[in-house]
């Protein structure tokens, strides 16, 4: 098991790295919205029909409403962590892959 003060030295080397902080400070709120995004969306449903068709984005409707009228803002609220999830499978796949042909 690692000592704490290897720990210590590995996180201030990767959080050091210009580039993967910046990807991880872009990164952040995506997780946060994944996580939290279910409970803060305004209507429950994202294929409740909330309003008029096509209404642009508004006060009221943060990205505005489908052409059957659904709210554009909780369905991106309720697909984010699926969009994850596909991601990060699509990039093990992708890892697993280059690790069997790069073997060869």
């Amino acid at each position: 098991m690692p000592e704490a003060s290897e720990i210590k030295s590995l996180f201030r080397s990767i959080f050091s790295d210009r580039s993967f902080l910046t990807g991880f400070i872009m990164f952040l709120p995506v997780i946060i919205l994944a996580i939290i995004g279910p409970i803060i969306a305004p209507y429950k449903h994202p294929d409740a029909v909330v309003g008029p068709p096509g209404v642009p984005p508004s006060s009221h409707y943060l990205l505005g409403t489908t052409l059957y009228g659904q709210d554009v803002w909780s369905q991106l609220l309720f697909a984010t962590p699926a969009t994850l999830i596909i991601a990060a499978m699509a990039g093990a796949i992708a890892t697993a892959i280059g690790v069997v042909l790069g073997g060869l």
